[in-house]
C-alpha cells in the first residue's frame, strides 16, 4: 500500500513540478502581466521552427517528468 500511495504521490509532483517550471511571467510597460507559457495552439505550432527551443523543450520534459518516474518505478518496484 505504501508503494502505490508513494506512486499516486509521485507522478503528479513531477508533473506539477514541470509546468511549473515552463512558467515564466513578465511586466511590459503597462503594467499589464504578460505570460510566456508555450502555447499548443496549432498557429504557435506551425509558426515556430526554433528547433533549440524544441530541443530544450523536449529535453526538460525528458529530465523532469521521464527519467525520474523510471527512477522512482524502478527503486520501488524492488
Amino acid at each position: 500500500i505504501l508503494e502505490i500511495a508513494a506512486l499516486l504521490t509521485i507522478v503528479p509532483l513531477l508533473v506539477l513540478l514541470r509546468y511549473s517550471i515552463g512558467f515564466h511571467c513578465r511586466i511590459d510597460n503597462s503594467g499589464k502581466s504578460i505570460s510566456l507559457k508555450k502555447n499548443d495552439d496549432e498557429n504557435d505550432i506551425v509558426a515556430s521552427r526554433n528547433w533549440k527551443a524544441y530541443t530544450y523543450a523536449i529535453s526538460l520534459d525528458f529530465i523532469l517528468i521521464v527519467f525520474p518516474m523510471l527512477l522512482f518505478f524502478t527503486v520501488l518496484s524492488e
